[in-house]
């Protein structure tokens, strides 16, 4: 596939399904099994597109690699890891609704990581972003929580978190501060409110700390062993 943005090669492409009508004027397709490959992207989708109304109800799976959405950038940010996505998506062009589930694995967003692995549930639909839960893994420690975007004009946003053994140094290291001299094992739970555009999140945080240390090296520097 050519595009401005450069040519995609398709290593695989298989649509099997039916046409409900005249081929001359059809009423809705039904797709038992489309699948697209290129590269490291794979998606696979089912479901039905009414062509009356239009109307869609599509169960898609997309899994690839998080450099692909460079190229949907015209400054594109640094990227690196890996998404899978699961969604349905229901509704017309002028209110769509979608819900499911998306995983990202060692992902980095101009060196700032989410985490060994983050998974989040979402619904969506033209007024915002529900999520339910969301979990993030980094090292021994792990993040719990859930959240509500708006699609309001400074992107309005809620989210609850409850941190559980999560070390200070791997924080920093995810954040681009990597190989800090010191560390901790916090605990605990917010809660914020504010907007993403400006950033602008404000509230309560109830945190236990222990383990607090200072090393003479980075704290994932190896151990210099003096015979």
């Amino acid at each position: 596939i050519a595009s401005p943005r450069g040519d995609w090669p398709l290593d695989l492409v298989r649509v099997r399904g039916q046409i409900d009508g005249l081929l001359t004027r059809p009423r809705a397709l039904a797709c038992e099994d489309v699948t697209i490959e290129s590269g490291d992207v794979s998606l696979t989708a089912k479901g039905t597109i009414d062509l009356v109304g239009p109307v869609v109800d599509l169960n898609l799976v997309l899994a690839t690699q998080l450099e692909r959405a460079r190229a949907f950038f015209d400054s594109p940010p640094s990227l690196t890891g890996r998404v899978h996505l699961e969604t349905n998506v229901v509704g017309s062009p002028r209110e769509p609704r979608a819900s499911g589930r998306v995983v990202v694995t060692e992902g980095r967003l101009d060196g700032y990581g989410f985490g060994d692995e983050a998974e989040i549930e979402f619904r969506a639909d033209a007024d915002g972003i529900d999520v339910p839960s969301f979990l993030i893994t980094l090292g021994d420690g792990r993040v719990t929580g859930r959240g509500k975007i708006a699609f309001d004009r400074t992107l309005t946003a809620h989210f609850e978190a409850a941190p559980e053994n999560m070390s200070l140094a791997r924080v920093l290291h995810a954040v681009d501060v990597p190989h800090a001299w010191v560390d901790l094992v916090a605990s605990g739970k917010t809660s914020v409110d504010g907007t993403l555009a400006p950033f602008l999140l404000e509230g309560p945080v109830d945190f236990h700390v222990r383990d607090f240390a200072v090393f003479d090296r980075a704290w994932d520097a190896p151990e210099v062993v003096r015979g």
